[in-house]
């Protein structure tokens, strides 16, 4: 970080034998320069599960002369999870990583992905007064603590050698997107002895930090039938809490008083991996079909 100086003097005399005066001197200003300058950032504002990040590394030679090697060693957002012994890395390396010196793309760049821990690049030579930008992708893992309120913190130090010698630690800190994530699922069981009654089961899974509020099923009946009762949760969804018209259910309707939201999931960052059990919400449709009239069959 550059280190900004002032100063100001005081002068004092005498004239006449006796008389002493004064003078002030104005501000003098000096920026005081380190060696080297690094910045890190990501262009995400924040992340979800199994999202890719990309990250920006930004690095200055300000030494007086000559030309000094840079290597960075990225830490992957290492942290330790509560009740854990060791720490865990919440992304992974996926690349590319490409190096830009004073704003042209450069083939230069060495990268060192080997270890899971972390990942290294060099540049093998930066000149004085040159700076560098490394963009690369990172993939968020199953390690990533998805709580509301969480972030991973990645930090990376950078190291100059040559004429001039400093390390710099920088780091970025991005925050857990507060969201719903909700897949469903669709099962059927009909009367097995001829009684024409069907049931829909519709299982709703959220895998996400926040519930899913408002939900809205909608589905096209084929064949029609005929609706004797819908559960949400085993509690009785009554007929003006949903629209049935040409075949198509609208779960809750337009006039409906009730909604239907399924809970956030229950997330737990762990020593082995985030685990995560979604929260649920049941939709029972009851109800009966026309039978297929049986063909008789010519007798012999």
């Amino acid at each position: 970080m550059a280190t900004q100086i002032t100063n100001q003097a005081r002068l004092s005399y005498l004239y006449g034998g006796s008389t002493r005066g004064t003078a002030t001197s104005n501000v003098a200003t000096a920026t005081l320069q380190d060696s080297l300058e690094a910045t890190k950032t990501s262009l995400e504002t924040s992340y979800r599960a199994n999202d890719e990040i990309t990250y920006i590394l930004t690095l200055s030679n300000n030494c007086c002369s000559g030309e000094g090697q840079v290597t960075i060693a990225d830490n992957l957002g290492s942290y330790t999870p509560d009740g854990c012994q060791s720490p865990v890395n919440p992304l992974t390396y996926t690349g590319p990583a490409n190096l830009y010196i004073d704003g042209v793309l450069s083939t230069s760049l060495q990268v060192d992905s080997s270890d899971a821990t972390e990942v290294k690049f060099t540049v093998p030579s930066l000149a004085a007064g040159s700076n560098a930008i490394i963009v690369y992708k990172a993939q968020v893992n199953e390690f990533a603590d998805l709580t509301s309120g969480a972030g991973i913190e990645n930090t990376a130090t950078f190291s100059l050698a040559g004429p001039c010698v400093q390390t710099v630690e920088v780091s970025d800190t991005l925050p857990v997107a507060d969201y719903a994530d909700v897949s469903i699922v669709k099962s059927m069981s009909a009367c097995p002895n001829g009684c024409n009654a069907i049931t829909y089961t519709f299982d709703l899974y959220n895998y996400g930090n926040a519930e899913a509020t408002n939900v809205v099923l909608t589905d096209l009946f084929n064949p029609v039938p005929v609706i004797t009762g819908i559960t949400v949760d085993g509690e009785e969804f009554g007929a003006a809490n949903y629209d049935f018209s040409g075949g198509t259910l609208t779960l809750p309707g337009g006039t409906a008083s009730e909604t239907i939201t399924v809970p956030a999931a229950t997330i737990t960052a762990a020593c082995t991996g985030t685990t995560v059990v979604p929260g649920t919400a049941e939709i029972v449709v009851s109800g009966t079909v026309a039978g297929t009239p049986s063909i008789p069959v010519a007798a012999k």
